[in-house]
């Protein structure tokens, strides 16, 4: 009985063991599923890495390599195992200089590098990050390639286009700068050092407005500069206006501006192409100066008479002030010319010119209406004895030129006086035909006492 029951105890214990052997099998069976599903995830993920992956031990051999080496190379990836990094890699014999994985081992810490490989056949960014074993040994690194050609042909090309447009801009005889949205300047072509006087260098990054314009368009900048700052709008934007400029030594020069608005990095710019229109303006001048001016006397002409005379008319007008006008004829001009030739005549009238500058005040308007006519818009007097005033004046300045100059022909005119009456005021034509009646019969006066 007893030999039974010991047996009965063999069984159960050996069948309790093998139950417990089972499961053990079965965990173990489990945990090498797992690592063998945890081991195919990992190197499917390694693969579907774009970026080129390897693992290298320290004496630059590959132990692992993901798929886009392999391909990036064109070999078999267990092909690559157990090959020098730098002679698949790089294709030299000797790891280069800039190689991240040397740096990397040399000074424990990651390293990069962007260079153009030729075995890879593009531009690529290298970096290598240390590994260690459990006792803090180093056993090799990981490094990743990742192919950045596509990104240094952009940027190639955009630093060819940079290049283009600032020699384009250099070479342009305009001066061009740009602002940011709070008026500092980014950029100052050659041009536009020449134009101002600042060198690049002391200009960047200053508030245009702070000393490149005038007060008034510094106060009008700042003015509108918050609805330019949202909206890239201003009442200049895509005009061409013209004003006054400041150079680096205070000079102020006339300016034509054109002004164009751009977004970049999210803010608003502008640009502005400014031409010195100093050349310009001068021959403006001289035009206009030309267009109102007796080219024989210098005295104003019919035209610029006109001209000034109506401005000074409605001044006159409007602060009920008086002024008078005095026409006159040089006599014998006619005789003068027949006699002595017409560059004796043309003497006679830029002589009587010049007597009429002396005998008038600068205010006054003196002008040649054509052949031997002169007129003479006096502006604001007392009235009182003027005519009388004026034309002794006048007569004593004929008389002493006429003895120190003696000229084969006396100088003298025929005058006429028309006065504006604010209380009945008559335009200046009828004044001028007024003047010119009684010159006329100042003239008729003058030949029957001859």
């Amino acid at each position: 009985m007893k030999n039974k029951d010991h047996e009965n105890r063999l069984i159960e214990g050996l069948i309790r063991e093998t139950r417990e052997l089972k499961q053990d099998i079965y965990v173990q069976e489990r945990v090498q599923e797992k690592l063998f599903h945890a081991k195919k995830e990992w190197e499917q993920t390694f693969d579907a890495i774009p970026d080129i992956v390897a693992v290298i031990d320290k004496h630059f051999i590959i132990t692992k390599a993901n798929k886009a080496l392999a391909e990036k190379l064109g070999m078999k990836r267990e092909d690559l195992i157990g090959k020098q990094c730098h002679s698949v890699i790089h294709g030299t014999v000797k790891p280069p200089d800039y190689c991240p994985h040397f740096n990397a081992l040399s000074d424990d810490r990651e390293h990069f590098a962007e260079v153009f490989e030729k075995n890879l056949n593009g531009h690529y960014l290298f970096s290598a990050t240390p590994l260690k074993d459990n006792k803090g040994d180093y056993t090799g690194v990981v490094e990743i390639a990742r192919d950045i050609t596509e990104q240094k042909t952009a940027e190639d090309v955009l630093k060819a286009s940079e290049a283009r447009a600032r020699a384009i801009s250099d070479s342009s005889m305009d001066a061009i700068i740009v602002i940011d949205g709070k008026g500092v300047i980014t950029y100052f072509n050659h041009a536009a050092e020449k134009m101002f006087g600042y060198r690049k260098e002391e200009v960047m990054g200053r508030e245009l407005h702070s000393f490149l314009v005038s007060r008034k368009a510094r106060d009008e900048y700042y003015r509108r500069l918050p609805g330019f700052e949202e909206t890239g709008q201003c009442i200049v934007i895509g005009k061409t206006i013209e004003l006054n400029a400041t150079k680096k030594d205070g000079t102020n020069f006339p300016i034509e501006l054109s002004i164009s608005a751009f977004v970049l990095n999210g803010e608003w710019h502008s640009a502005g192409t400014i031409r010195d229109i100093t050349g310009r303006k001068k021959m403006e001048e001289k035009l206009l100066k030309a267009s109102v001016t007796d080219q024989l006397t210098g005295l104003l002409n019919r035209w610029g008479f006109f001209t000034l005379a109506e401005k000074q008319y409605e001044i006159a007008k409007r602060n009920r002030g008086v002024f008078s006008i005095l026409f006159m004829d040089l006599n014998n001009l006619k005789t003068i010319n027949d006699r002595f030739g017409h560059k004796a005549g043309d003497q006679a009238l830029m002589d009587m010119a010049k007597i009429l500058k002396e005998t008038f005040r600068a205010a006054d308007i003196i002008a040649r209406m054509g052949g031997d006519e002169f007129t003479v818009f006096i502006t604001d007097h007392n009235g009182a004895g003027l005519e009388r005033a004026v034309m002794r004046h006048l007569h004593d300045n004929l008389k002493t030129f006429n003895e120190q100059e003696k000229r084969e022909y006396k100088l003298s005119v025929s005058s006429g006086f028309a006065h504006f009456d604010p209380e009945r005021p008559s335009s200046i034509d009828e004044l001028m035909s007024r003047a010119d009646e009684l010159m006329y019969e100042n003239k008729k006066h003058r030949k029957l006492e001859e």
